[in-house]
């Protein structure tokens, strides 16, 4: 269940830069139809359910964002589990002193939200059992106050007593597009996620502006349906105007959700160009596959992992022992095992040195190239020449060089 916990608190997180994202991109489409902010609300539903994701080079998480770890590992598939952000969790939730409360206190905020969302539910269709079938799956109450949808499976309209032929029709254009939609499984599935991400703020935020869009782009789409409905649209609305003040999975109200904005909406209202909708279509759909991707090793901020997720960094044995021409010195103050090195022992010789004649211990050098260490036990009565015997060519150069100086000189004179 901890690991549960950590879980959500890592999907919570990444959610919360896809959420900042889509704001973001939600303000640049201000004039654009709101079904294309509505769509962005699709990431951050799949950041908060979803502990997988595929991989690409282009992603929002390539950036260095705070808490966000770049530790991630390819699953089968091409997918890779986001166990990179959870690895700054354990900085502050790890100890079992606050991971236990804080699991319990999840789980306990996550089980009110879903209750009250039950609860309303069935105290909601409990009041409507009675209701008046008008046509088809359209029914009236008195206990209805504005019309809404109320059920999943067969979902149906229930709409006051007495309205005018107008209006219930602009209801039920409203509330069937809905349907066909579905909305009302869509907001369903929303207020399931708010319940499990309910310590996130951003997430509460989120779910309002989920719905205002989800009822304005409806409102949208009524208006495309007739020319020249504005007013009378507006003046429906207006008079089954609802004031919630906490979320609620359903059911789905004619008037609900900031009726002020949406009233303003509708009377400035006017079909996009062919060049807003397509530049809408693109920015939409970069910024859903932008969110939604984890980066790639090749995109992670740190250019030291592989394309497995490893660190492709030396260990610090394996860099002393790999380094060539390095001058790194042991405790003693020699170098170490390093190749081509001039640095002398204590008797004057190269140490372990691959390229010098070190001398062993039967006082014979040993073979080796581009050596100029003499053996100390050789002598001069032996027939020892260091320069005839260690540079022989530079030995006969010199005499034969010497040779013909003289010899010139010589001639010189004469």
């Amino acid at each position: 269940m901890n690991n549960l916990f950590l879980s959500m608190l890592s999907m919570s997180l990444t959610a919360s830069y896809s959420i900042l994202a889509v704001l973001l991109v939600r303000f640049l489409l201000q004039k654009a139809p709101k079904k294309y902010s509505y769509l962005l609300w699709s990431v951050v539903a799949f950041r908060l359910c979803c502990p997988v994701s595929f991989l690409s080079a282009v992603s929002l998480f390539r950036l260095k964002l705070p808490g966000i770890s770049p530790s991630f590992s390819a699953g089968s598939g091409g997918m890779s589990p986001p166990a990179g952000f959870s690895a700054v969790l354990p900085n502050f939730v790890s100890p079992q002193i606050w991971l236990i409360p804080g699991t319990a206190l999840w789980l306990t905020g996550a089980a009110a939200l879903a209750a009250y969302g039950l609860i309303s539910y069935i105290r909601l269709a409990g009041k409507l059992r009675m209701a008046v079938r008008l046509k088809d799956n359209v029914f009236q109450s008195e206990y209805v106050q504005s019309p809404f949808i109320l059920g999943l499976a067969n979902p149906k309209i229930y709409i006051p007593y007495h309205l005018d032929s107008q209006t219930l029709h602009y209801v039920l254009l409203h509330e069937n597009y809905h349907i066909k939609r579905c909305d009302h499984i869509l907001k369903t599935a929303a207020y399931l996620l708010l319940a499990l991400h309910w310590f996130n703020p951003l997430c509460w935020l989120a779910f309002h502006l989920f719905c205002k869009d989800m009822e304005m782009s409806c409102d949208e789409h009524v208006l495309d349906q007739e020319e020249h409905i504005s007013s009378g649209y507006s003046d429906a609305l207006l008079s089954f105007a609802l004031r919630r003040r906490f979320p609620s999975p359903s059911p789905l109200a004619f008037g609900e959700t900031d009726i002020k904005k949406r009233i303003l909406h509708i009377l400035s209202w006017k079909p996009p160009r062919s060049a807003v909708v397509l530049l809408s279509t693109a920015l939409c759909l970069a910024a859903v596959f932008v969110c939604a991707a984890n980066p790639t090793a090749a995109g992670l901020w740190d250019e030291d992992v592989d394309a497995a997720g490893d660190s492709i960094l030396p260990d610090a044995d394996e860099a002393i022992e790999n380094e060539p021409y390095s001058d790194t010195t042991d405790s003693d103050g020699f170098a170490q095992d390093t190749p081509y090195t001039d640095i002398p022992d204590i008797n004057g010789f190269a140490q372990d040195a691959p390229s010098s004649n070190m001398p062993e211990a039967d006082g014979s050098a040993r073979d080796g190239l581009y050596a100029d260490v003499p053996d100390p036990s050789m002598s001069a009565e032996n027939g020892y020449n260091p320069e005839s015997d260690y540079f022989p060519e530079y030995s006969s150069f010199s005499e034969s060089h010497h040779s013909e100086s003289h010899h010139a000189g010589h001639h010189d004179g004469e």
